[in-house]
């Protein structure tokens, strides 16, 4: 299916292909991207920090990670959190092999197509996969990027530690 942003709700799956277009299995969630510098994608208000996890279609410690993000994207929703996956090596929004992992992995969290711009902006610059790394409402990096997969246990506590983090920031931006 494509759509545009117009058809938008954060708690439905989708792909989507930054500044372009969008192929679902649901309905679309309203996204803002811009790309400079760096990549600053902003989502709805009640996300207040998100997960990026930047992974690409041929590695297996990217896929077998996938399953233990989902459920740690349901355990911390209430938290403002989000999971949002950014597939390095998929530059066609009509390119099923995505969905085929989305379908396979069981995975409801948002998946991005990356735009030209940022395959050949901000993505140029990752070294490997998985990549993974939190940014705040304001569209600010927290903390330093994660190399290599982790099991659920493994990112449960590193998300604890982030959510510290948020709040904190949160409370002294009051």
């Amino acid at each position: 299916h494509s759509a545009d942003r117009s058809s938008a709700s954060p708690h439905n799956p989708g792909i989507f292909c930054c500044c372009v277009k969008a192929i679902f299995s649901g309905s679309t969630c309203f996204i803002s991207v811009a790309v400079a510098a760096a990549c600053v994608i902003i989502f709805p208000s009640h996300w207040f920090w998100s997960l990026y996890f930047i992974s690409c279609t041929f590695c297996t410690y990217c896929l077998d990670e996938m399953p233990a993000l989902q459920s740690l994207s349901e355990e911390y929703k209430d938290e403002g959190f989000q999971v949002v996956g950014i597939v390095s090596d998929v530059a066609k929004s009509d390119d099923e092999t995505v969905q085929d992992i989305i379908d396979a992995t069981g995975t409801e969290y948002m998946h991005i197509i990356p735009s030209s711009d940022l395959r050949t902006g901000f993505l140029k610059n990752v070294q490997s996969v998985p990549t993974t790394f939190f940014v705040d409402s304001n569209g600010k990096q927290i903390g330093d990027p994660y190399l290599g997969a982790k099991d659920q246990d493994a990112w449960a506590k590193i998300i604890e530690e982030m959510l510290r983090t948020v709040q904190e920031n949160n409370k002294a931006g009051e």
